[in-house]
């Protein structure tokens, strides 16, 4: 069983669809667990014994460098924009300038993104054109519509 439950998780995996469920069923944690029980179970006969032992101790190397990972402190050196994207097609009234005016306040927003803007007129566009005067405004296919600080020189 074992020996099945290896196989299955390093070689046959989703070829099958039914071990698939018990690949799914069975993540190499329990395999490794399940290990160290048959461990116990061949404590008497020793090749077979210092065999699984082995096998257990590569596994959980494989498991510790590949699917448990500790949290890392990452460092940018590069400045990382931060971007609000909003879908706004729920707003009754058009563009939520109050809600946006709070997000910019509390984040420094490089990019604002908006989805849906059907809702929008061409006068509250001119109006978020005036208030975000350090932001170049884009209009897009699909009724979106983009700002960037800096300039936008082409759309794609």
């Amino acid at each position: 069983m074992y020996a099945f439950l290896l196989l299955l998780h390093f070689a046959i995996k989703d070829s099958v669809y039914p071990l698939s469920i018990i690949f799914y069923a069975s993540p190499l944690i329990l395999i490794i667990l399940f290990g160290v029980i048959t461990t116990f179970l061949y404590y008497r006969r020793k090749k077979i014994f210092y065999c699984l032992i082995l096998l257990l101790s590569l596994l959980m190397g494989y498991w510790f460098s590949n699917h448990y990972i500790l949290p890392k402190t990452l460092t940018n050196t590069v400045k990382s924009a931060s971007i609000l994207f909003w879908n706004i097609a729920k707003n009754d009234n058009g563009f939520p300038n109050k809600i946006v005016s709070k997000k910019m306040e509390e984040f420094p927003i490089n990019i604002l993104a908006f989805v849906e803007t059907n809702k929008v007129s061409v006068k509250q566009i001119e109006n978020i054109e005036a208030k975000y005067s350090n932001y170049t405004f884009k209009k897009l296919k699909g009724n979106m519509i983009i700002g960037d600080k800096g300039k936008i020189e082409s759309v794609t």
